[in-house]
């Protein structure tokens, strides 16, 4: 009897365990592409910023935000595309 509820529970804890690694890529994809959102947005914000087009800013007009601004964009879309080896 106790071999029986031992396989029960062995064959059941597989099953509760198969079943979050599936769920993680799901949950991967949507903190990317959440975090691709975000970066795209600031990196937007900061990119008009620097480029003197959203003033009142000690940012206003400077090339630093500029290029900050461009590269967080770029990181952003980097996220959104759905690379072959990702999975």
């Amino acid at each position: 009897m106790d071999r029986v509820s031992c396989e029960q529970t062995t064959v059941h804890c597989g099953t509760a365990g198969a079943g979050q690694a599936a769920r993680l890529p799901a949950m991967r994809r949507k903190l990317m592409l959440g975090l691709g959102v975000v970066l795209i947005l600031i990196g937007g914000v900061w990119t008009a910023q620097g480029l003197g087009y959203l003033e009142g800013s000690f940012m206003t007009g400077q090339r630093l935000w500029t290029t900050i601004g461009l590269l967080c964009v770029g990181a952003g879309v980097m996220l959104l595309i759905p690379w072959p080896g990702r999975k």
